[in-house]
This record gives C-alpha cells, structure tokens and sequence, in this order.
C-alpha cells in the first residue's frame, strides 16, 4: 500500500465487474500526472415509504426487473435517518450496483413511496459523500491504482498545470465551414514551453511554422505534442463546440490516429443542456469562452462582443491580426509565401491571446471550482444557479438533510408563468445635477435571505409564534429557531468573503499571496450574488417563491424607510433603485452625509449596512424617450479623482454602432469633466460633418444583432435579417441563431434593402447614420439638456436653460 497526497484533476464514471466507480486524475506535487480508481461507492437513492416502513422494505429488497442485460436488483436495502423540512424522517436507503439501475429501480419503487436524490449524477455524488474538494489537495492510500481511502487535506495551494492554448484555420469557400468537406489547414499551439504552427503542403519561411506532407500528418502531430509536453489543461476559445470537434472530425474521414486524451481516448463531444461540452480523457479541457460568456451575463466583465479579438482587446489590452476570415481559403489556394506566412502568424496570434486570457481568469476558476466542489472542466461552464445548487448539494450531506428533487417540467412552467414583484424604483427628472453622495446597502439581497433566515424550509414553520417568527411586509412567516440551507451556507459565504477582504488589506497588491486570496474572494462575490436568483430560478431544486417574495418585499420596506429618513434629514433624494440612494448635498455636506448613514445603520439588522460608494461633484439623468422622467439606471457620474461611472447608455451595448458609442462616450466625457456644453455640441457636428463626408472608417458603421430564430421564421423583414438573407443568396454561410453584424449602405431603397452583412459592405449610408445612430445616441443626453435635433443639426441654441451650466 502506498501513500501520497496529490491535487484531484478530474473525476469520471467508470464500471468493473458490474460495479460503478470512479477513475480519478490526479496530479502530484512534485508534477507526476497519474490516475486511480475506487469502487467504493455504491450508487443509491432514498424512499420514503408512504406505507409500513418495514413491508416497504421487504417489498423494495425482493425487487428484480428482467432487461436484455439480465435481472437488476438492489444491491442492498438499508434504513436512513435524515432531516427534512426541519423533522427527522424515517427512509430506505436503496443501494445498486450500477449507477444505470438507479433510474430503472426509481420507476419501480415509485409506487410505494416519494423519492429522493435518485438525479444526482454518480461522480457527482461521489466527490459530495467523499468530501474531496476538485483542484484541491487529497490524501490517497492506494493498492496499485485502486483506492483504498481517500480524503481531502485544507490547503491554499493550487495544481501546477502544464497548460497548451489550441485554434485552428479551416478552408471555408462557402463561408462557414463544413468538416465533411473542408480541411483544417492549420493548428495554431501556445503552451509554457513550446509555441508555433502546424500545417501541411505548402511553403513557409515563417520560422514558427512545422509543415507536414498531408493534413492527416498534421492532425497525428498536434497529439503527439500534447503527449510530448505532458500537457494537463487544453485551452481553446469556443473549442467545445468548433476546434476540437472540427479536428475529431477531419481525423475520424482522413483515418488518422487522433488521440488528443491523455489515456489515449478521442475528444469526446457532447450536449449539457444548452451546450455542447468536448471532454478531453484524462486532460482537461478549458473552453474560454463560457467563462467570458458567464462573466460578462453577471456584470463582473462588461465587453460589448464575445468575440476572441475584442475580448482579448478589452480585458488584456491586445491586440490581433486582422485578417479576413472569408479570404482564408483563397489564401490557401493562390496566396504567396508572404501572404501565407501572415495567415500561420494570425493563427499562432489566437493561441496566444486564447493562453493569455485562460491565464487570466484560471485562478477564479480554481478557487470557484474549491469552494462549490465542482471539477474545473464544469465549474468553468456552468451558470450562476448550478454553482450554489453543487455548493447546497455538499451543504445539505454535511447537514444530513435530504436534498429536494428536480422540478417537473409541468412545475418548471408554472414557475416561470408567475413571476414576483420587483424592486422599487424612484426616477429623478432628467438633468444635470452637482453634489450628489450615493448610499447603498451592502449585499443587500443576501443580508435580508440571513437575517430573516428565508429559506424554504422555514417558510410557514410550525415551532414558531407569530411574535417570535420572522414575518414579511406581505404576511409570510419564517422561523426564527433553525437555520435554512440557504441562510446558513449564505452566511457562510458572506462571512470567508468579508475575511479575505480584511486579510488582502494587509497584503501588497502585486504579491502572490494577494492575487490568491482576490480570486478567492472574487468567487465568493459571485456565488453571494447568485443566492436569491437561485431562490427563484425555476428549475433550482430549493425553489421558493414567498422566499423571493419576501427578500424584495423586505427590500422595497427598507428602502422606503430610508428615503423617508433622508427627506427628513433635508436632502433630495434624486434616485433610489433596488438598494441605492442618490442624495443632492449642499457644498462642503459631506459629514452631513456621515451622520445620516449612521443613524440609518444604528437600526437596521446586524447583517445589514448602509455604506458609501462615493461623492459625485456632477451628475448626469437622462429622459426617457424625450420625457421629463430620468430612465431607470441610465446615468453618468464623476467624482473627485475624475473617475466616470457610467450606467445604462448605449456604449455598452453591441445593437448600436461604434460610431455611435464612441461619439455618445465623448459627449459624456466633455459634460461632466469640463461641463462645456458648446463644446460636446460642437463635437456632434463634427462627427456629423465626418459621416457626410465619408471619412469614418466602415468598422465603426457595423451594427451587431443576436438572431433569436430561424430567419425564415420572422414575419419582418428586419435588416439584420435581410442583410443575412441576401447573404446566403451570394453564397455566404451564416448559421442560425447566430450573432450578425451588418452595415446600412447606399445600395437599396429601404433599410432593409440597404443592409448588408459586415463582410460584404463597400460603403454606408451617411444620412442613416446620422438620423438613426448618433443623433439617438447623443439625445439621450444632449435633450435632457435642452438640445433637439434641428438644433444641432442647423447650429441653432438649446431649448431650455441649464440650470448652473
């Protein structure tokens, strides 16, 4: 027998002998890459009889269903305790041999009792009763490769993982290629150790490129480097769904031995929910693109296109080659040395940024994949609501509470049929305003879920009076006596983070240690964040709607209260959204502003906390559609360091066109930084003038929509749907479903007519442009100011009088 301790990579489901258990990959920390298996989990669900306990129990152990594989039967039947919605109930444990019996016996016992955590996947289940933490450190005692006990070891140390970012360049005639038929031309590879191209036939001078005599060579070799360099962690960006399939693809009709997996197995591709997940035997496999997408759905990143070029650019400062994609295969077929040693370039490019970036967010994903016990390779694609759902799965074992089923699709519909009240919204008239402090409470949702302890297992407790429960502004009763699931794990979340927060404070910014602990922290936000979403995501197994209900309910009663209590004080309120406060200050109020919040936190909950974000010497409210209202969160503010926070405005949003932002962002800049509306007007002419004359570049002119249906589908013919249409008329693939950018130009009579897909566009539309982008854009301020558009446009003055300005 052997020991060792070692990080825990990956976990999989495998069978011996009729019996289910895990293979798991682990790394050493000395750096050896090894693999073992453990068979010591039996697969199981729980039944909770609705008859005698011990007739049921007798029925289940007799159990045998007949299939074309012989007789299934249980295992072992055995009596459990567990908790459930605060009581101790009686249940038969049902233990199989084979993690497939467990749906097959399900149907069975269905009959005679409700069912509990039979849809937990086994692997699953195996790291929660296990309690290993993924990417953390295990101690294993092993008899060869087989398990004989493991357990996880407290540590802040992460795996050193040998990483290799992987793109590829693929012939595409038709636009959008097609595996069957279009060879991948080139494999682009950035690693720790090793970086270049690979490719085929033809003639390079570039000094980073390997050419091979046949495609089939090529795809063999690309293999044989991960084997070679002892890869652990394969990065791509969008990989799951294109690269490494496209590659499996091209390998299984040219016959050539592709084996990307560190156990010599194929990439695996396959569907989870809405996406396609490409596993990777033994290395793992991280996609950056699902993280990007995650990040940036939550607000922790804003980037207005997912694309590997513009994330790379606005998280990282890079910069890529531009090529253009749609000539690559004419490049391929005509193009000279030169040209094809800039193609080899630009593919070694999108290894490196696609490196770069998994880099950059890998330490989050470690510690994200620590804290919720989930594998990076699905830590690293799952949404907000399977992270606490994996952290509550691990809760609930350690409570020995029995975790609730997956919703029905029947009560998925209800759900999402009946949505709850929002949060309250004060809107101020639009504006410029000077001297604004902006309060919000700290976590606020979350402070609310702990302190009145909403969960659904403590909704409409019987143990508690109405004077002793905690009851909600609209009547809903939660105990007071035993923590919930979610409160308590919450809290517990709330609490590490405000640790690490504490601790970071007496660390250097730049040191390791610091790093660490940010990415740690960085988690914890995230997944406190995610809490009450969770609470109200209609397919989370904690569902609660009064739980939802109350928290907003709460919110909007404290809120309210704390307007009141800044009128009262003698300040404007300006705005209040969800769990902020604008208050207009006279000069030099600033400590007026202090002893206001802290008469407000001297009687709130203890979980609860009114803070400062900042003071604001000016502020921008904008109209909604030319209304005297200000629009909820679409505002602008700077404050004493200079700093612009910006919230709402259309530069954020990838449905207008760069031209269009970028002249809406200056407007901003000049507003509130030098407070010269002459001059913000005068810069809006000039773009104007710029556009009429032709000389703004046909980038700054394409306009990005998302395709939500089949575009046979739309009754209208919108432009982006035209300019698709006409498209594929010209031979141009483009999928459904998929991301557009088109330009109008002057080619047609109506809108319609005139767009046209980025990559076809030879010039724009000025007057469009002008009338349907910037003008837009810019009103959204310039006419809560007075301005209207023939105003600008004929050099004419404001409509109204600006105040101090």
């Amino acid at each position: 027998m052997g020991k060792l301790k070692a990080f825990i990579l990956e976990a999989d489901h495998t069978l011996r002998s009729g019996q289910s258990g895990v293979r798991l990959f682990v790394k050493t920390q000395r750096g050896k890459s090894l693999r073992f298996y453990d068979f010591s989990l039996e697969p199981y669900f729980f039944v909770k009889p609705r008859g005698d306990l011990d007739k049921t129990k007798a029925q289940a152990e007799k159990l045998s269903v007949y299939s074309q594989h012989g007789a299934i039967k249980p295992k072992r039947v055995e009596e459990a305790e567990k908790n459930w919605r605060g009581k101790k109930v009686r249940l038969l444990k049902i233990l199989c041999f084979k993690a497939n019996d467990v749906p097959v016996l399900r149907e069975e016992l269905r009959s005679v009792g409700e069912l509990f955590e039979h849809d937990i996947p086994y692997t699953r289940r195996y790291l929660v009763d296990k309690r290993i933490t993924p990417t953390g450190l295990a101690q294993i005692e092993a008899n060869g490769l087989l398990i004989e006990n493991i357990s996880s070891i407290a540590s802040e140390k992460n795996p050193s993982l040998r990483k290799m970012a992987v793109d590829i360049e693929t012939y595409n005639p038709s636009g959008i290629p097609d595996a069957l038929r279009d060879p991948c031309l080139m494999v682009g590879f950035a690693g720790d150790s090793a970086d270049g191209v690979f490719s085929y036939s033809k003639k390079f001078s570039f000094d980073k490129v390997k050419a091979f005599k046949t495609e089939k060579e090529m795809l063999e070799a690309i293999c044989g480097l991960l084997r070679e360099q002892q890869t652990d962690l394969v990065c791509t960006y969008n990989g799951d769904v294109f690269d490494l399939p496209y590659m499996q693809a091209r390998a299984k009709k040219l016959g050539a031995d592709f084996r990307m997996g560190r156990d010599d197995s194929a990439v695996r591709s396959k569907r989870q929910g809405l996406r396609v997940v490409s596993r990777l035997g033994g290395r793992l496999h991280y996609d950056v693109f699902p993280v990007v997408s995650f990040l940036n759905f939550i607000g922790t990143i804003r980037v207005p296109r997912l694309t590997l070029e513009k994330v790379y650019e606005e998280i990282l400062g890079g910069k890529k080659l531009d090529v253009k994609k749609l000539d690559i295969w004419k490049t391929w077929d005509e193009g000279t040395t030169k040209e094809l040693d800039f193609l080899a370039e630009y593919c070694l490019n999108d290894a490196v940024a696609c490196l770069r970036l998994a880099n950059h967010f890998l330490h989050l994903q470690l510690e994200l994949s620590k804290l919720v016990g989930l594998p990076l390779v699905e830590v690293s694609r799952a949404t907000a609501s399977q992270l606490v759902e994996s952290l509550l799965l691990r809760r609930a074992f350690e409570r020995n509470e029995l975790v609730p089923n997956k919703p029905s699709s029947e009560e998925i519909r209800g759900r999402e049929e009946n949505p709850i009240q929002g949060a309250f919204v004060k809107t101020p008239p639009a504006g410029v305003y000077e001297n604004i402090a902006v309060l919000d409470f700290k976590s606020l949702y979350p402070s609310i879920i702990i302190s009145h302890n909403i969960d659904v297992t403590t909704v409409g407790c019987d143990c508690c009076s109405e004077k002793e429960a905690f009851v909600s502004p609209q009547g809903h009763k939660f105990c007071a006596k035993r923590k919930g699931i979610i409160p308590e794990t919450l809290g517990f979340v709330l609490d590490e983070r405000f640790k690490l927060k504490s601790e970071m404070k007496k660390l250097s910014k730049d040191s390791a240690e610091y790093k660490a602990l940010d990415a740690r922290q960085w988690g914890l936000k995230i997944l406190a964040n995610s809490f009450y979403g969770y609470l109200l995501y209609a397919r989370s197994r904690w569902y609660s709607r009064k739980g939802g209900e109350a928290t907003t309910a709460w919110a909007r009663q404290y809120i309210h209260e704390t307007i009141a209590k800044a009128e009262n004080a003698g300040f404007r309120v300006l705005y209040a959204d969800t769990d902020s406060l604008f208050l207009e200050y006279p000069k030099g109020g600033e400590e007026k502003i202090n002893a206001f919040k802290k008469s407000v936190n001297d009687v709130l909950p203890e979980r609860m906390e009114l803070e400062l974000e900042d003071f604001y010497p000016r502020g921008v409210f904008v109209a909604k559609k030319q209304e005297s209202r200000g629009a909820k969160k679409k505002y602008a503010l700077i404050n004493k360091e200079g700093k612009i926070k910006i919230r709402g405005f259309e530069l954020v949003r990838r449905d207008w066109s760069r031209i269009a932002r970028h002249t809406q962002r200056e407007v901003l800049e000049i507003l509130l930084k030098e407070g010269s509306l002459g001059k913000a007007v005068e810069l809006v002419r000039k773009t104007i003038a710029d556009l009429k004359a032709g000389s703004v570049p046909l980038e700054d002119c394409v306009i990005y929509t998302q395709l939500r249906k089949k575009v046979g589908s739309y009754e209208i013919q919108s432009p982006e749907v035209a300019a698709v249409i006409h498209a594929r008329k010209s031979g141009l693939k483009i999928p459904e479903n998929s991301v557009v950018g088109y330009v109008i130009t002057r080619d047609g009579r109506s809108i319609s007519e005139k767009a046209r897909v980025a990559e076809q566009a030879e010039n724009y539309d000025a007057d469009y442009y002008v009338n349907n982008q910037v003008l837009p854009a810019v009103l959204k301020l310039l006419g809560a100011l007075g301005f209207d558009e023939e105003s600008i446009k004929t050099k004419g003055s404001q409509t109204s009088l600006l105040g101090s300005w």
